[in-house]
């Protein structure tokens, strides 16, 4: 039928008939997703998996990793921007896109645990500047109190 069936977002959406365009009424078939004419072009609503539509977006689905979404433009360009190497499909400049899915979850797992420590270091440093504060609100206290009792003292001995 043609080359560029290669990914929908979600099957159950596009296999609707009749389904629409997000920003106009064309009414679109099953057969018009991904077929690389852009129907919908004011988003590329339906080609996501194609380079057809200038400001759509190809849907990256990255096995094992992070779903996403890259524009269009960057499908068939000779550089991998999709983990899984998905979005150079049609290998063109002779790309040889490895799967870096597993090393980028790894990644995402280390940046996760990273930010995870900076977020308890930066708790754990607000939680030492308020009792910080605290003792020296309590020393505060303190000074005036002994200063007021050490006034009245002096009061009761003048008299």
């Amino acid at each position: 039928m043609n080359n560029y069936k290669l990914i929908i977002l979600d099957v159950q959406l596009y296999e609707k008939e009749g389904l629409k365009c997000t920003s106009n009424d064309n009414t679109l078939t099953t057969e018009m997703i991904n077929d690389g004419r852009c129907d919908c072009p004011d988003d590329g609503f339906d080609e996501p998996g194609t380079a057809a539509c200038e400001n759509g977006r190809f849907f990256c689905k990255n096995t094992k990793n992070l779903e996403q979404y890259i524009p269009s433009f960057k499908v068939n360009d000779g550089v991998c921007d999709c983990c899984d190497g998905s979005d150079e499909y049609l290998n063109n400049f002779g790309t040889n896109c490895k799967n870096t899915c597993d090393d980028l979850k790894s990644v995402h797992r280390r940046e996760a645990y990273l930010e995870k420590a900076k977020i308890a270091k930066v708790n754990e440093y607000q939680k030492n500047s308020l009792l910080i504060l605290l003792f020296v609100c309590l020393f505060v206290c303190l000074f005036v109190c002994l200063f007021r009792l050490k006034n009245i003292m002096i009061k009761l001995k003048w008299k």
